[in-house]
């Protein structure tokens, strides 16, 4: 009969500060007062993690899931726009021909489409478009040492003036271009509410659909639950094999499925790795067949009949599938709407306040991306009730009024312990809807359609086990899947929630950006692999801080793209891409020699909106030859006070790992960084390069303890560098950009 539904702990990770110093649409913007993802196709069914408490996975997936259904769609309207406007440019030209016209008289259609805002879709689907961008391409003569400041004539381009993006071009061709691309994204950026509005106001929102949805697209959330506990292979990382997160109870499932935050599957997603399909990796346990069923906990702890005893293994080798056909390109990392304070030492959080910009934030990305993965407190009486299934006279319990089937957590201290997904908004839903519980009626109204992860009846009908329904969440009804009264005739629990926008527990809100296999970068260089999963927040120096990534290339090649990660709202990058010599030896090299001989060819500045992993494509490529060694050197900056309009500090974006526990937290799951001498360097306010081991000594000498005594590890640099093989007759245009030597 019903299983009973595990919950997850989503402890957020923790901030290192070692020992220096630790938007969205305008507010106006013309968006409906309700919009729901489900109404036009971008929601996947309800699913159940019973048995196991990782809801992290499922709220990722059905947020990934939710993205892709939506990047589809925008593919296939782009596609319908380019063969309208080529077959207009073919009847256009068949026009000038009759009438006996050249080809230089304009036909009219620009390259992009003024339906599509003036986007350029190939860029915005490898993620992270940035606010305002700046490039200079440097002589080939320059050389290294510390990082070099970008050129003033490369000045940033405010994204809201499109007359000063296009003056900021300037008279050299390849700086018109990047204005002309500039000013393609200001108008974009001004165009995109109304136009996104005008695309929702086309479909009924009046009422969400909650049944009937896509179930094309399909992520297994076991696949990445399991393989975040996993330690890189020499296959799928290379050089930094053994790097990543490590079990302290291997061979627990109830840890490896039931414990993580959203950080851990972060990192693995935009490695282009973990994004597997469910056909690949179902969400039954290993030799399934019926019985027990997948997610029937049994008649008792380790019975025969409990799924959990069974074998839930993963193999290594789907690490690196691409059987789906998607990665996962870009993340957005929003403010949350209850502003919390952390005690990491306990894992509880002190509400503060309410942040309105925060959820007009959400609505955005909505709008913009699709599904926005959260972390709340859910009810403390869930979920051995929802083990029940009576829910029909139901009273409200803490924070959850079930005759609506809504949640207001209005506690001042928080816990959080679940993770959903958001998938659509109503300004208008009543305050009153709220009442009856503990936590009384949110001081206004408005509320989050979100997506659990506890099942439907449809869902329990799908596997013909009717009987074993919880009957969880908004009644719908079955033929037209709009909300409809508790018990109504031919209605069914849909799985979906209305979440209060005054929750004091909504936290981590995050969204996914996407885009095909086949339209993806063809070559990544990276060795970071456990990413910035071990803290919310790197150390904040007062300067100007660089890392940098030595790689070699692997075979002639063009650099089109590398990547950057931000903790805050505009966050500034800047990129320094130095090349060296060719058949130039670096091994057993200091990095001051090493920097000494590399050619700086390639500055370029980028400013984000919001905080998280950024593809920054380069407005001119760089060639390499196979076998050149080539650096990526970034520097994050960020204000102290954000808005504040000073830059007055740098992150320092290297991979960290914690080697004790946190005390007072129960402790499953540790972390390893793996970084080989001659991979990433650094270089400190006023200083010069250093490798990451001179670095950890220096940290170590100026924190006052040994090496042995430290409590963290450092890893290497968050910088990918995205590239595609060429052949000579396709770069000759970039020659004059590299001087091979």
């Amino acid at each position: 009969m019903g299983a009973m539904l595990a919950m997850c702990l989503a402890v957020p990770a923790a901030v290192f500060v070692p020992g220096v110093r630790g938007l969205a649409f305008a507010a106006d913007a013309a968006l409906p007062l309700s919009y729901y993802l489900t109404n036009v196709g971008y929601v996947t069914p309800v699913k159940l993690q019973s048995p196991w408490g990782d809801c992290w996975s499922f709220a990722v997936a059905a947020a990934v899931e939710s993205s892709i259904l939506k990047e589809t769609a925008d593919l296939e309207e782009q596609a319908a726009l380019d063969a309208q406007a080529a077959e207009k440019a073919t009847l256009d030209e068949a026009q000038k021909e009759d009438f006996g016209l050249g080809s230089e008289v304009s036909s009219g259609v620009g390259s992009a489409n003024p339906s599509s805002g003036g986007k350029d879709f190939s860029k915005m689907r490898h993620g992270g478009e940035p606010m305002s961008s700046a490039s200079d391409a440097a002589s080939s003569d320059s050389k290294a040492g510390v990082p070099m400041p970008l050129d003033e004539s490369a000045s940033e381009v405010d994204s809201g003036d499109v007359a000063a993006a296009t003056a900021a071009a300037g008279s050299n061709s390849g700086e018109a271009a990047a204005g002309a691309a500039a000013a393609d994204a200001a108008v974009a950026s001004a165009l995109a509410a109304e136009e996104l509005a005008a695309r929702a106001a086309e479909v009924d929102m009046s009422q969400p659909k909650l049944l009937g949805l896509d179930g094309t697209v399909d992520v297994s959330e076991r696949a990445i639950a399991w393989l975040a506990h996993e330690l890189q292979s020499e296959q799928s990382g290379g050089s930094q094999a053994g790097e990543g997160f490590y079990l302290l109870d291997p061979g627990n499932y109830a840890t490896q499925l039931a414990e993580g935050n959203f950080e851990m599957i972060e990192s693995q997603l935009v490695a282009r790795q973990g994004l597997v399909a469910e056909s690949e990796v179902p969400y039954r346990y290993n030799g399934y067949s019926g019985s027990p069923v997948w997610y029937d906990t049994g008649s008792r702890d380790g019975a025969w009949d409990d799924a959990r005893t069974k074998d839930w293994s993963v193999d290594e080798a789907v690490r690196t599938s691409t059987e789906l056909g998607w990665v996962v390109s870009g993340i957005r990392k929003l403010p949350s709407p209850a502003e919390l304070q952390i005690d990491y030492s306990t894992g509880l959080s002190t509400y503060m306040g309410y942040d309105a910009a925060a959820t007009q934030a959400i609505k955005d990305t909505l709008v913009e991306i699709g599904g926005v993965a959260i972390a709340l407190e859910a009810d403390a009486a869930l979920p051995v009730e929802v083990a029940t299934g009576n829910f029909l006279d139901a009273q409200p319990s803490e924070h959850f009024a079930y005759s609506t089937w809504s949640q207001y957590d209005g506690a001042d201290s928080i816990a959080c312990n679940h993770a959903v997904t958001i998938v659509g908004w109503n300004d208008d839903y009543s305050a009153d809807n709220f009442a009856g519980t503990a936590s009384g009626r949110p001081p206004g109204n408005g509320a989050w359609l979100c997506k659990n992860n506890w099942g439907s009846d449809a869902l329990y009908a799908s596997e013909g086990n009717t009987g074993d329904a919880t009957h969880w969440g908004i009644p719908a009804s079955s033929d037209t899947g709009a909300p409809a009264s508790p018990g109504a005739p031919g209605s069914e629990a849909s799985g979906f929630f209305w979440l209060s926008y005054y929750d004091h527990s909504i936290s981590s809100p995050v969204a996914f950006e996407v885009t095909p296999v086949d339209e993806d970068f063809e070559n990544m260089y990276q060795y970071d692999y456990l990413g910035s999963a071990e803290y919310s927040k790197p150390a904040v120096y007062n300067g100007d801080v660089w890392v940098a990534n030595l790689y070699e290339a692997k075979d002639l090649e063009l650099v089109e793209a590398v990547s950057a990660q931000t903790f805050q709202a505009n966050d500034k990058v800047d990129v320094v891409f130095y090349t060296l010599p060719n058949r130039l030896n670096t091994e057993g090299m200091s990095a001051e020699d090493i920097f000494g001989a590399a050619d700086s060819v390639s500055h370029q500045s980028a400013t984000f909106e919001y905080a998280g992993f950024h593809t920054i494509e380069l407005d001119r490529p760089i060639l390499l030859t196979k076998g050149q060694r080539f650096i990526v050197a970034e520097q994050v900056s960020t204000m102290e006070q954000p808005g504040s309009g000073e830059y007055d500090g740098s992150y320092l974006n290297l991979e960290l790992s914690y080697l004790d526990a946190v005390e007072g937290m129960q402790q499953s799951t540790m972390s390893k960084v793996v970084s080989n001498p001659g991979e990433s360097f650094v270089s400190l306010p006023g200083g010069k390069w250093m490798t990451v081991e001179d670095y950890a000594n220096w940290y170590a000498q100026s924190s006052g303890t040994t090496r042995e005594e430290m409590d963290v590890a450092f890893g290497n640099a968050l910088a990918k560098v995205f590239t595609s093989t060429t052949s000579m007759s396709k770069t000759g245009q970039v020659y004059e950009r590299v001087r091979l030597r």
